[in-house]
């Protein structure tokens, strides 16, 4: 990333990342039409900063000698990103994306307990028990997904950075 470019959006991120997720709510409710738009928008804005702080971090993390070794073997800028920068930055990356459904799944057990309208849907009422008492406590019922998607998440991580498992003796 230029000097310029962090600098521009670096202090925009610090400055909006402290705002809690449900904070945004209220804002998503008024700015987007529908009950499913701002409810992607908020998991969204929950997910993003983690991934972004993380890939920052692992671009700052890489040694600047692998970057003067690039120039010295005359690796173009675009050369120099996908073979300097990306594998570099990949276990950071893959570690955002990891928070981030952490981030999600915490988000998503939130909305379901909290409903976004105040109307019964049909798998509302077919989760009811004989007595009338619902089952939303059981957030295992909507951690499926983000669980699944974090396992395959963690599965291309390990696929596409085999080669550090070969540099340490690991495969």
């Amino acid at each position: 990333m230029s000097k310029l470019g962090r600098n521009l959006l670096f202090p925009l991120v610090e400055l909006l990342r402290p705002i809690p997720p449900l904070a945004w709510v209220p804002i998503a409710v008024l700015i987007f039409a529908g009950t499913e738009t701002p409810v992607i928008f908020v998991t969204m804005l929950a997910s993003f900063f983690a991934t972004v702080l993380n890939t920052y971090l692992g671009v700052r993390s890489i040694d600047e000698n692998y970057f003067r070794a690039a120039s010295c073997l005359g690796y173009s800028k675009r050369a120099v990103l996908f073979r300097v920068v990306v594998p570099g930055a990949l276990p950071f990356i893959f570690t955002g994306m990891q928070i981030a459904m952490g981030r999600r799944l915490v988000f998503a057990c939130w909305r379901r307990t909290h409903r976004w309208t105040r109307r019964p849907r049909l798998h509302d009422l077919r989760r009811l028990h004989p007595g009338g008492h619902s089952q939303h406590l059981h957030w295992h019922d909507h951690a499926r997904r983000p669980r699944l998607s974090s396992a395959m998440i963690r599965a291309v991580g390990q696929f596409l950075m085999r080669w550090q498992q070969k540099s340490r003796g690991e495969a």
